[in-house]
């Protein structure tokens, strides 16, 4: 294990430039749909760097059930974005103080392909993908 987590380390400024490659591609084939406001991305507060290890979308008019599903059923791996802990089931009971805003979010966010292998033909299937189910 150890050997594995050296080897990628050896390419881990490969694979933070591929990462951001991708995202500058989602944000660009995401602009129209984002300036009608039906999606949107996460924003990254001043004097801030993200490394775009995972790019979630929040969807405005779709459910984050409906589009991973529209995803899935052409093919495309993507995943709802994580539940926080209060909706696992050890902690459904525990005592928590707000909440609906991360339910909100978790209603409408889904985690789109980010691999840093994922080539370009693929990605250009995500976003066209992704507008049509938008």
């Amino acid at each position: 294990r150890q050997a594995l987590g050296l080897s990628q380390m050896e390419h881990f400024s490969e694979m933070l430039a591929r990462r951001k490659y991708i995202y500058a591609r989602y944000v660009s084939g995401f602009a129209d749909a984002v300036s009608d406001e039906r999606l949107s991305f996460q924003q990254i507060p001043e004097n801030s760097i993200s490394n775009h290890w995972l790019t979630s979308v929040l969807f405005n008019n779709k459910s984050a059930k409906e589009i991973v599903a529209g995803l899935h059923d052409r093919g495309i791996l993507a995943r709802p974005i994580w539940a926080p802990l209060f909706l696992q089931a050890p902690y459904r009971e525990s005592e928590r103080y707000g909440g609906d805003v991360t339910i909100a979010t978790c209603e409408r966010g889904v985690c789109l392909p980010s691999s840093y292998s994922l080539n370009e033909s693929d990605q250009d299937r995500v976003i066209d993908a992704v507008l049509e189910l938008s």
